[in-house]
């Protein structure tokens, strides 16, 4: 019988342990999003971290938003056999801005009255 309660009382633990490592997984995820959704807002491309090993560069480079892509962390490494640069992981950052539609010709915009037109 006492056994079996300590049976229970380990795997009471483990499963606590369990659910404290997701939950902490998974704020962590949710603030390295965030943060890379501000690094990636705006500005020139930046190298946060480069590292010379024998034979590979590693590092971790921001891109921010333009019209063509999305903002990324990108995690990369170079070998010195090849010029090729080889992306290990993209943290995605902050999305492009939806681009203004377009008028079409003889296409007026719609004007809203003024509060001081007295309408």
């Amino acid at each position: 019988m006492e056994t079996q309660t300590t049976q229970q009382h380990q795997w009471r633990w483990l499963r606590l342990s369990i659910m404290i490592f997701c939950i902490t997984a998974m704020l962590g995820l949710g603030g390295s999003y965030l943060w890379a959704q501000q690094i990636t807002a705006a500005g020139p491309p930046r190298t946060l971290w480069r590292i010379s090993l024998a034979g590979y560069d590693i590092g971790i480079n921001t891109w921010p938003v333009t019209e063509e892509h999305s903002g990324y962390v990108e995690i990369w490494y170079l070998s010195r056999e090849s010029d090729e640069i080889v992306p290990i992981f993209r943290l995605p950052g902050r999305p492009m801005a939806p681009q203004p539609r377009r008028l079409q010709p003889g296409e007026v915009l719609a004007s809203v009255p003024h509060p001081s037109d007295g309408l």
